[in-house]
């Protein structure tokens, strides 16, 4: 195999980036970086433009954390039917499953 094609992100000490997601080899264990995603939403109005972005920036290839990102698209799809304003903030109700 050509070396030049395979590209390796270390992480940690003991880690690696494989499809976007945290490696460690040595434990044969993967884990997902919520960090980023918690700080961001933290920062964000309650309005359909920060539900939205805070969808778009989860990537999950292997699926770990469908059940998490099901609920936030139905949430989006219920949103939608309602015909909010894209910074309108969100109705109680709304807010409470967000």
């Amino acid at each position: 195999m050509d070396n030049r094609l395979i590209k390796v992100d270390v992480v940690g000490e003991h880690q690696l980036k494989v499809l976007g997601l945290n490696w460690s080899p040595e434990k044969d264990e993967m884990s997902l970086e919520v960090k980023g995603l918690v700080d961001s939403w933290k920062s964000l109005r309650n309005s359909k433009r920060c539900v939205l972005q805070t969808a778009e920036r989860i990537f999950d290839p292997l699926g770990l954390i469908a059940s998490f990102v099901i609920r936030i698209k139905l949430l989006l799809q219920e949103i939608w039917e309602r015909a909010s304003d894209w910074d309108e903030e969100l109705p109680q109700d709304l807010w409470q499953k967000w």
